[in-house]
């Protein structure tokens, strides 16, 4: 009799679940490598971003060398070939220490010329709005307090509205001196002084001697970025290459050296905090919202009057942040509180 024979059958391949978990595990693990990759890209962009704030801090810190200490005009106005007169943002101002002599020449003969040109160092590469698109423009000036109905463009003709002379500070009903240095305390770019004003002490003064004795520079803002900002070959308005915090009238406002000023920064500007346009902003006219913009996740890139530049949280306390902004903030009168009036 012959043994009974037994058939084993040996198990081949893999069930359905195992594959299930197999798939599962490479799907996360994907995951997990995308973010990083998206991150180290991100980090990668901020880097670049971080660079092409450098360049302009060191162009302008170069300027100003060449200059008497003395920082650029927000905008100039420059007699083109043709005799006309034309403003040009600050941006052109530079060129000649970015080694872009000729195009500064070109602009000079003929500013639509340069219409075409799109220059690295002005755009932010994680700015879709404006990188490498023809005269893109990244970042933005500090050109401090600004009334609230040139900031908002509320008022007729504001484009050009904001100057030293745009807010009486003090009681007394005209703007003098005190209210000009008030003014020029806030913020480290300004419109050329016409020539009435020159005998004025603080609009023609604004340089770097004027910041060290002050807050210091490297507690002093120079640039930040703004996706809405454009144009940096053109001044079609200041809100387009520059940005500030806007300040309300106010009664009984106490400032830090215990003098009363007629105005304070506005509480709902401090409520929508930095960086605060409301999703994608592609649909926002360029120069309708002049504060500090990124497509950085929480972050913008700030440029420094001693050189340096700095990655600074949204988050910022707001207090911190107008410190930082005004170039002399503790002197003549002029306040960075903010208070619920």
């Amino acid at each position: 009799m012959s043994p009974k024979s037994h058939n084993h059958s040996s198990r081949v391949g893999i069930t359905k679940i195992e594959v299930a978990v197999i798939l599962g595990m490479l799907m996360v693990l994907a995951a997990v490598v995308i973010e990083r990759i998206k991150a180290s890209q991100a980090a990668a962009l901020r880097l670049r971003c971080s660079a092409n704030m450098k360049v302009l801090t060191t162009a302008t810190l170069n300027w100003a060398s060449r200059n008497n200490g003395r920082l650029p005009d927000l905008y100039e106005e420059t007699a083109i070939k043709s005799g006309e007169r034309v403003r040009a943002p600050w941006t052109l101002r530079l060129l000649i220490d970015l080694d872009n002599t000729q195009i500064r020449r070109a602009f000079d003969e003929a500013p639509d010329s340069i219409s075409g040109i799109s220059l690295k160092y002005f755009q932010c590469p994680q700015d879709t709005n404006n990188f490498a698109t023809n005269g893109g423009l990244s970042y933005v000036a500090n050109t401090g307090y600004i009334r609230e109905d040139i900031y908002t463009r509320k008022t007729d003709g504001c484009q050009f509205a904001h100057s030293p002379r745009a807010i009486d500070w003090k009681p007394g009903g005209t703007i003098d001196e005190v209210d000009i240095r008030i003014a020029v305390s806030t913020g480290c770019f300004w419109p050329p002084a016409p020539n009435d004003d020159e005998p004025l002490t603080g609009w023609k003064s604004m340089n770097l001697d004027f910041i060290s004795s002050g807050d210091g520079q490297a507690d002093t803002i120079l640039f930040t970025e703004n996706t809405l900002a454009s144009n940096w070959h053109r001044a079609d308005a200041i809100h387009s290459f520059s940005f500030g915090v806007p300040v309300v009238p106010a009664e009984d406002f106490e400032s830090e050296d215990g003098s009363w000023l007629q105005y304070k920064p506005s509480f709902e500007e401090r409520l929508r905090r930095l960086n605060a346009l409301p999703g994608d902003a592609s649909h926002f006219k360029p120069g309708s919202a002049p504060r500090p913009s990124s497509n950085h996740d929480g972050i913008c890139i700030y440029g420094f009057a001693d050189g340096s530049t700095k990655q600074i949280s949204d988050a910022i306390d707001w207090d911190v942040y107008l410190r930082l902004l005004t170039p002399n903030g503790q002197r003549y009168g002029q306040s960075t509180q903010f208070l619920d009036l």
